[in-house]
């Protein structure tokens, strides 16, 4: 439903549940499995076995649903049992965009992961969790080439003498493995308001004369987006999701703002000292 032409209010499904002790999951979340789950198409339910079939930490919560033919709701109802069962956890899903910081305690992690990561993947885990925790992007790394990827194929290639995996996908499933492991974490990039309030609708002072007709128009348009980012910017500060604990995602989510006229919001609010894009690893009191 949407409010004042841009701002909508999300309406859930009757018995929807999209919270999980202190956890919220939500359709562009994904899940991370601890070990790969053992499919029994006689055994387990028919949705669940679906979301098992097409569950990758590539494809969203939503995604996954469209492709296991499931509403959104009960893909979101199945992946909270799921991870209630404690098989796998719920995160951001893993993009080109992905970057990843150490979590708490990773020394101690790794040491106790540090064999069963060389033997899955031929790679000690303390060089790939150095290279993934520099802040750059996995498309960044992808770039730089300093895993050294076409040199490395997993345990279980090796076992049935097949083809090496290609860069990225061979990343992205170090990186899933980790992430499932909480060896890593992500970075999340939050909004803020900033502490400094520019009026920037101030009154043109000059004559219309002054100008051309198309000059004209550029700065009747001009105002019209600033018009527009500028009742954006209070409607969120009145919803308080400018206070720096909710993502770029979970804004989004919850306005239904699409990503374009987003984007062209914090490139308005963050050029006029409006709103400042944090980048940090989220606690347990923020909305990712």
């Amino acid at each position: 439903m949407f409010v004042n032409g841009h701002v909508a209010v999300p309406i859930l499904a009757c018995g929807q549940s999209l919270h999980l002790s202190s956890q919220r999951i939500l359709p562009y979340h994904t899940l991370f499995f601890r070990e790969q789950p053992k499919l029994s198409a006689e055994r387990t339910p028919k949705p669940l076995h679906k979301i098992l079939c097409v569950a990758v930490p590539t494809k969203s919560l939503g995604e996954i649903a469209l492709e296991a033919s499931l509403s959104v709701p009960a893909t979101i109802e199945l992946s909270a049992l799921i991870v209630k069962s404690g098989a796998a956890l719920v995160a951001p899903k893993i993009s080109l965009r992905s970057r990843y910081a150490c979590n708490h305690n990773v020394m101690e992690r790794m040491k106790k992961l540090a064999l069963e990561f060389t033997q899955r993947f031929n790679f000690t885990i303390y060089r790939a969790v150095a290279i993934l925790t520099t802040g750059q992007t996995l498309g960044c790394i992808l770039l730089s080439k300093e895993l050294k990827l076409n040199r490395f194929s997993t345990a279980s290639q090796f076992v049935a003498g097949s083809f090496e995996k290609d860069n990225d996908t061979f990343l992205f499933d170090m990186v899933a493995w980790l992430r499932s492991h909480e060896a890593i974490v992500e970075l999340i990039d939050f909004v803020a308001a900033a502490s400094t309030f520019k009026n920037f609708l101030k009154a043109d002072n000059q004559s219309n004369d002054d100008f051309s007709l198309s000059q004209l128009q550029r700065i009747s348009l001009g105002k019209a987006i600033v018009r527009d980012n500028l009742s954006l910017f209070n409607e969120l500060l009145r919803l308080n999701l400018l206070s720096g604990l909710f993502s770029i995602h979970a804004i989004r989510w919850r306005t239904r703002i699409d990503s374009v006229r987003f984007n062209n919001f914090l490139d308005w609010g963050t050029g006029s000292n409006k709103v400042a894009v944090v980048t940090r690893v989220p606690s347990e009191h923020d909305e990712i």
